[in-house]
């Protein structure tokens, strides 16, 4: 019995904060918090219909579903994100540099990812699957620049992401 009340206890101990702290999310959101909603493995669960939910909401400035995945290039470990590029640059606050997204499946470089593979648009990049074994060949159509780390990631449409 004892075991028992005290893994409760520290279960309760542990949740206490995150609950006193949900009435505070929509003042963080409009301060400049970002917050992620994640998911595992499995039938989607976190999809769009959420994010246009989200958005609804008078304290939600910016909201993007976005995914993450893992790749090489050039034997370089790279981050690939599937997002909205308007929507993650003004969150990011960045810009485009060079370029820009394509029409239907592009891949776009952080500045800093670009000059670390030495690469300019107009090549194509071999994309692969960081979970499942899939492969895309894509167009790489532009370089953005941002005052975060995702000047060393590579922005991909979210079709592609979901995809890969």
């Amino acid at each position: 019995m004892l075991p028992g009340l005290f893994l409760c206890a520290l279960l309760l101990g542990a949740t206490v904060p995150s609950l006193l702290a949900l009435p505070a999310v929509p003042t963080q959101v409009l301060t400049g918090d970002v917050y992620v909603v994640t998911q595992g493995s499995g039938v989607s669960t976190v999809n769009d219909s959420l994010v246009q939910n989200l958005s609804a909401q008078p304290w939600a400035g910016l909201v993007s579903p976005e995914i993450l995945s893992f790749t090489s290039i050039e034997g370089q470990p790279v981050v690939v994100r599937g997002a909205e590029p308007g929507v993650i640059l003004a969150m990011d606050r960045g810009s485009w540099v060079e370029g820009g997204p394509g029409n239907a499946t592009w891949a776009a470089l952080g500045s800093g990812l670009a000059v670390r593979l030495g690469l300019k648009p107009g090549s194509f990049l071999t994309l692969t699957g960081s979970s499942s074994p899939r492969i895309a060949l894509v167009p790489f159509t532009g370089i953005f620049r941002t005052a975060t780390p995702s000047n060393d990631e590579l922005l991909v449409p979210l079709s592609l992401a979901r995809f890969l």
